[in-house]
């Protein structure tokens, strides 16, 4: 970045530098000198590795690490520092990227929040390593100099806001940037990365809090991509039904491999495997479960009421946190203290008595009390056991722990890990190709391994009740044909090709209006057969036309995909000649 100092730490790298898509050097990152592009102004990234190192410290409280790590987090804030400008308001200002999302526009928010973040961070470090008072002096003065978050109106995501907006309720939200009407090139909720990865803003930050629950209701982006941190946010803002939905969702639309990987954007047919989405439930179930990020000890904060969980959350200084949870409720939680701290804990049960007893000792070391929070001052090696005082865990029952390998699949809606028993044809018998395919006649093994769909809507179930959307056709010969289609549906059928070669398909259909891109025809190995089949209006669901493409089929016995690219329309024959 000409004309400043410190580091830029590219967004995209790879193993020998800057980073950028495909073979297109004009969208490296940080660089000013090219036009804007999806990372050519992205400052952020700095701040988000420097923060991850302080974190680390403080989960571990290895001073030689933060002293290794230390000069990159000095130089990603120099670099801040360097290029953000003084404004006639007295402010910091930057023009850059809000990541991907907007380019080359006035105080994105991962800037404001960045340095909101980082300086203070970089301060403490400093602080703690006795080293660059000098430069924490610096720091401090441009803290003082830091504008707000920017906002704009909830409903149309179009005005410039100040704080001010935020009285009374607020009818404000976040904004990505103060050019609230920038072209919007990716699908990121950005304005609520203060919640996450950034953690300016939880679920105790007053206004904040208020505002950026109302960011998240009201956000431009929902589940866009198998990345997407809906639910990680909604954790953070202490929304646990929201983190219900979110990951059902999310997992349902992108956790499409039976490995358990995900399809960057919910592809039926898509054999790329990603692990973000994975990531991102991770990520989610430990922040609902446990957080800390802030030093303020949290358990169960947004864990859903209809889930049960048993797991073990590591936090700072070293230290864990036991977690039984019962119908939305701890019911034991349990410190394992790495190291000597005071550690500020919320009462995991609001308004009712707490007392903690150091197992080590038999001692009890906190209340009984209803305040919230409360300290503990803890021992290295030592067990807290935090209870309700009135069902303390002496009065609570053991239960043995059992378990049972898994026999089939695990299923989520549409989605599994694990495989399913192959499907079979329809019948028992492969359809002959040459010859006459009908919609309804997809292949047995039910959910994720005869067909995929995520709703049932159908009228015709009768004719085989397994979920799919059927439905008596008006069309000539009569039987089902299969309705209610949405873009991720997939239906297979199992066929014998009398020899290889290319075939003409004809495909029965019917739609109210064109369908753009509706389908196409996969083999086994996820390869498009026909390309992309669009389908035009037929003037209504039951008045049906003849598409006819081509499809390449090896000799014998195979495996076909119909996959919906796009809904809209119903399908009842396809015919091989």
């Amino acid at each position: 970045m000409p004309g400043s100092t410190g580091a830029c730490v590219p967004e995209t790298m790879r193993f020998n530098g800057n980073g950028y898509y495909g073979a297109d050097l004009s969208n490296s990152s940080c660089d000013t000198t090219i036009a804007p592009s999806w990372n050519s102004q992205t400052l952020s990234t700095g701040a988000e590795v420097s923060l991850a190192i302080w974190r680390q410290y403080l989960m571990t409280g290895d001073t030689s690490f933060l002293s290794a790590g230390y000069p990159l987090m000095k130089a990603c804030a120099q670099f801040l520092l360097s290029y953000a400008t003084t404004g006639s308001d007295g402010l910091l200002h930057t023009i850059s990227n809000a990541h991907e999302t907007q380019w080359h526009v006035h105080d994105p928010i991962t800037d404001v929040v960045a340095m909101k973040t980082l300086f203070p961070a970089v301060e403490q470090a400093a602080q703690t390593l006795n080293t660059d008072q000098a430069f924490v002096a610096q720091l401090a003065t441009a803290m003082t100099k830091l504008r707000d978050l920017p906002r704009t109106d909830a409903a149309t995501h179009t005005q410039v806001l100040d704080s001010s907006a935020d009285a009374g309720g607020g009818q404000d939200v976040l904004a990505l940037s103060a050019d609230p009407t920038a072209p919007l090139r990716n699908g990121e909720n950005l304005d609520l990365e203060p919640t996450y990865p950034y953690g300016l803003i939880g679920d105790a930050s007053g206004t904040l809090t208020d505002l950026a629950k109302r960011t998240y209701t009201n956000r431009i982006f929902r589940n866009n991509a198998d990345w997407s941190l809906d639910a990680l946010q909604a954790a953070r803002l202490g929304l646990a039904s929201e983190v219900h939905n979110d990951l059902v969702a999310n997992t349902q639309k992108y956790q499409l491999l039976p490995s358990g990987m995900a399809s960057l954007f919910g592809s039926a047919t898509s054999t790329e495997p990603y692990n973000e989405q994975a990531g991102v439930v991770a990520a989610t179930l430990n922040e609902a479960l446990v957080q800390d990020y802030d030093g303020l000890l949290r358990v169960a904060p947004a864990w859903p009421s209809t889930w049960d969980v048993d797991g073990t959350v590591s936090v700072q200084h070293n230290s864990k946190v036991d977690v039984q949870v019962r119908n939305g409720v701890p019911s034991t939680v349990v410190l394992e203290a790495g190291a000597n701290a005071a550690m500020q804990v919320r009462s995991p049960w609001p308004g009712q008595s707490v007392q903690v007893v150091d197992a080590n000792t038999g001692a009890t070391v906190v209340g009984p009390t209803t305040t919230s929070p409360f300290t503990i001052n803890t021992s290295g090696g030592h067990a807290y056991l935090i209870e309700q005082a009135a069902q303390p865990f002496t009065n609570l029952p053991y239960a043995q722990v059992t378990g049972t390998a898994a026999a089939a699949a695990k299923h989520l809606g549409p989605v599994r890990i694990g495989l399913d028993p192959p499907g079979k044809p329809y019948g028992g018998t492969p359809a002959a190709v040459p010859g006459l395919v009908q919609a309804e006649n997809y292949d047995t093994g039910g959910q994720g391994v005869g067909y995929s769909v995520s709703a049932v809507n159908g009228t015709a179930n009768g004719y085989r009740p397994d979920g799919v959307d059927l439905e008596a056709t008006a069309d000539a010969g009569g039987g089902y044909d299969i309705g209610w289609t949405t873009g991720g549906q997939w239906y297979r059928y199992t066929v014998n090709a009398a020899s290889a070669g290319t075939y003409t398909l004809s495909l029965r259909v019917a739609a109210p209006n064109a369908a753009s891109g509706a389908l196409h025809l996969a083999d086994a190995s996820g390869t498009n057969l026909t390309g992309t089949v669009n389908i035009p209006a037929t003037g209504g669901w039951q008045t049906w036309t003849t598409v006819t493409v081509q499809a390449i089929l090896p000799a014998g016995q195979q495996v076909l995909t119909l996959a919906a690219d796009t809904g809209g329309w119903n399908i009842n024959s396809l015919q091989f000649g």
